[in-house]
Order: C-alpha cells, then sequence, then structure tokens
C-alpha cells in the first residue's frame, strides 16, 4: 500500500534533484529519503528514481508517479486543515468550482443558501479546462461544469456526473441587424457574419458553434475575441461581429445588442455537477438544491 511518506519523499527528489538535498527540506535522514523511495519502487513495480553524476533523477515510473504524489500530498494537507477547522467551528468545509457564465448568475446565491445549510464554502470561479485539471489533483469537491453535443465534459475517475438542467443558447447581434427583428434564426442564416468569440480556441462552446456552422456548409470568421461577456455584448454593438450567448444573459441590460433564438437543436448545453463518490449524500444535496434554487 502507497504511504505518504513514500510519496512525500519523490516530490522531494523531484523539487531537489538529490537524495541529499531532499532529505535536507524534509529534515529527514538520507537513509530514510531512501527507504521511502526503494518501498515505493516495490509499489510501483520499478524504480521510481535513478542516481546520475548530476544528481538524483525520477525514472518514467517515478514520473508517472509524480503527479498522483502530489495531488495526494495537496489532499492529505487540506484534509488535516480542514478537520481542524470542523473541529474548531463545527462547520464543514467544502471546496466548489464553476465556470464564470454561471457564476455571475448564481454564485453569490448559491454560496449564501450552502453557508445557511451550516457548510463553509471556498469557490473557485475558473474556465473549463483550469477546474478539470483542479479536479484531476483533488483539489476540489465538486464542480458546475457544462456539456455540450459537440464537446461533453469530461468526467474524472472517482467523479460521478449528475445532470441539473439544460440551458438554450441564443445568437446577439447588433440592434440594426437585418435580422434584429426575426426574433429567431438559425446559424445557416448567419454564413456571412463575422463572430465574436472566446479567448481560446478550443473552448467547448466555440467547437459546437464550428461543428453546427460546418453542417450547416460553411466555416465560421472570426473576429475579436473576450470571455467577457461584456466586452463580447460591446463588440456586437459597435457591429464587430455577432456572438452566441447563454439564455440568462439576455435578461441583462446590453444596449445596442438584440437576443434571437437559435432554432439550431443542437444549440444548448447540459448544466452538470460533478462529485466524488466519497462527498457526503447530504451535502451533494444541498448543491444540487443550492444551484436550481440560484440559477
Amino acid at each position: 500500500m502507497l504511504d505518504l511518506r513514500q510519496l512525500t519523499a519523490l516530490a522531494a527528489v523531484a523539487d531537489h534533484h538529490s537524495v541529499s538535498r531532499a532529505a535536507e527540506a524534509l529534515g529527514w535522514s538520507q537513509p530514510t529519503v531512501t527507504h521511502h523511495l526503494t518501498r515505493l519502487g516495490r509499489e510501483a513495480g520499478a524504480p521510481v528514481v535513478v542516481a546520475r553524476a548530476s544528481g538524483t533523477a525520477l525514472t518514467a515510473a517515478g514520473t508517472a508517479m509524480l503527479p498522483h504524489a502530489r495531488a495526494i500530498i495537496g489532499r492529505a494537507h487540506r484534509a488535516r486543515a480542514e478537520v481542524r477547522e470542523f473541529v474548531e467551528l463545527q462547520r464543514t468545509r467544502v471546496t466548489i468550482a464553476m465556470f464564470p457564465t454561471l457564476a455571475a448568475r448564481a454564485l453569490p446565491s448559491l454560496v449564501r443558501r450552502l453557508e445557511e445549510e451550516g457548510l463553509n464554502v471556498s469557490v473557485v470561479e475558473a474556465e473549463m479546462d483550469v477546474v478539470m485539471g483542479r479536479l484531476e489533483n483533488l483539489g476540489l469537491d465538486a464542480a458546475f461544469v457544462y456539456s455540450t453535443a459537440a464537446r461533453p465534459a469530461r468526467c474524472p475517475a472517482g467523479f460521478r456526473r449528475i445532470p441539473l438542467f439544460d440551458e438554450s443558447l441564443m445568437v446577439f447581434v447588433p440592434t440594426n441587424h437585418r435580422l434584429a427583428d426575426s426574433g429567431a434564426t438559425s446559424i445557416a442564416d448567419l454564413a456571412d457574419e463575422r463572430w465574436i468569440l472566446g479567448a481560446h480556441v478550443d473552448e467547448p462552446l466555440e467547437s459546437m458553434i464550428v461543428t453546427v456552422a460546418r453542417r450547416a456548409g460553411f466555416s465560421l470568421r472570426a473576429g475579436a475575441r473576450s470571455d467577457d461577456y461584456r466586452v463580447v455584448a460591446a463588440y456586437v454593438a459597435a457591429g464587430s461581429g455577432i456572438a452566441v450567448m447563454p439564455a440568462g444573459e439576455a435578461r441583462l441590460q446590453r444596449p445596442g445588442v438584440t437576443a434571437l433564438e437559435l432554432r439550431d437543436p443542437d444549440m444548448t448545453r447540459a448544466i452538470e455537477l460533478l462529485v466524488p463518490s466519497t462527498l457526503p449524500a447530504d451535502v451533494v444535496t444541498h448543491l444540487v438544491d443550492a444551484l436550481k434554487a440560484s440559477a
């Protein structure tokens, strides 16, 4: 069975490139570090470090083990801190993540509701790739994510997916646009438009728009890029292009912008909650109920 000391020794050698320097940093003896590395190698089925003239390096097995080691060490430190906090305050801490467009509408109310249920809430507000990385490194108790037909959110090992609701997407055009008074349109009607897109080309929402556009027989003409919907709306109002946004954004006042429904059936995203199997059922229930009430 893996021992936290074995993983700590591996991480220290990775950081200091030397068994002796790792021992000094940990306050251990050099034989102790060597002993734990040897035991870890037995657990892994191959040595995890190798001595070289320049110092001590990780083997392929050690390199493969390192991200797991760092995640487990981090989770162990977090467990100790959170249990001590619980003993002192008698309140369970839960660390959650949420992507920005949902957070803008739901996060303040959700945090308040969870605190009313006796939880201490820590929040990570970040784009999907950052959230997924934190999940995989055991840095979160739960994450509110979204999936599209073109890019379902992956569910890390040990987590389960809880569907919450579907959110339709709308296209935002300038108020003087030729379609502004139509109320609804389809991607095929927008083939000649310039599109205001997210900051990163591999975002799930952009992947979905690209897929639907290709199905309609054209490729997107990309214009400006931004992850801030206030900036995106300003670009649209200025006539720099059109943009797809969640329907929730249509409820906000955006001067110079008109929101149109999209007739394309795939232009929706599914809001989901990813939780580990170890999260208590009552906490999961609080998360689900709070999000549905807030969003």
